[in-house]
């Protein structure tokens, strides 16, 4: 089952990642800031993610949740 939960968040962060490239959100002269709203935003609205307080990511698959420095 582990591994199982693992290949999702694997899955999840792919298609984020691709999600990133396709809406060209990282461009030249956009601060660190706007790029981390902008990421935040993108995270939410399309896969469910919500900023942790503590500035963490966290993917939620109705299975567990993985969380990431973004």
């Amino acid at each position: 089952m582990a591994r199982q939960q693992l290949l999702d968040a694997q899955d999840v962060s792919i298609q984020f990642f691709r999600a990133i490239e396709e809406n060209k959100l990282i461009v030249p002269g956009k601060t660190e800031a706007q790029l981390n709203e902008d990421i935040s935003d993108l995270a939410l609205k399309e896969f469910g993610i919500r900023r942790h307080p503590c500035g963490m990511k966290r993917v939620t698959n109705g299975i567990g949740y993985w969380s990431c420095n973004l």
